[in-house]
C-alpha cells in the first residue's frame, strides 16, 4: 500500500480487514505505533490484498472485538479523547466511526458556543 498523508495503522487495519497488531508486526513497527512514519509504503499481508470494501475474503477475518478496539483507537487518534469518553461516543453510535465523530464535533461546537453559561 502506497502511504498518503493521514494514513494510520488503524485506518489501514479497517480498510484491509487486518488486525492492527498484525500490520505493525508485518511492517516491523513498535507496538505503540499509530502511523507508518518514516515508511513510504506499508506492507499488507497477501491474505488482505484487496480492501475490505471490495469484498475481499481473508484467511483470518477481524473479530468484532478487534474491530471495536480498532475503531476506538482511530476515534482517539482523531479526537485526543480519553478512552472512557471515546467509548461513550462510540457506544452511542453503535461503533460507527463517522457517526461518533459527528456527535463529538457537535458537542465540541456546542460547548465552544456556551462557554460563558
Amino acid at each position: 500500500h502506497k502511504l498518503a498523508a493521514g494514513d494510520t495503522v488503524v485506518g489501514l487495519s479497517l480498510k484491509y480487514n487486518v488486525p492492527a497488531a498484525e500490520l505493525k508486526k508485518f511492517n516491523k513497527l513498535a507496538t505503540s505505533a499509530r502511523d507508518f512514519f518514516p515508511l513510504k509504503e506499508a506492507l499488507v499481508p497477501a491474505s488482505a490484498a484487496l480492501p475490505a470494501a471490495a469484498g475481499a475474503v481473508h484467511s483470518r477475518p477481524i473479530s468484532e472485538a478487534e474491530r471495536r478496539l480498532t475503531v476506538l483507537d482511530e476515534f482517539r487518534a482523531k479526537t485526543n479523547c480519553r478512552a472512557d469518553e471515546a467509548q461513550l461516543y462510540l457506544a452511542l453510535s453503535d461503533y460507527q466511526l463517522d457517526k461518533a465523530l459527528g456527535q463529538w464535533k457537535e458537542t465540541k461546537f456546542y460547548n465552544a458556543q456556551h462557554v460563558d453559561e
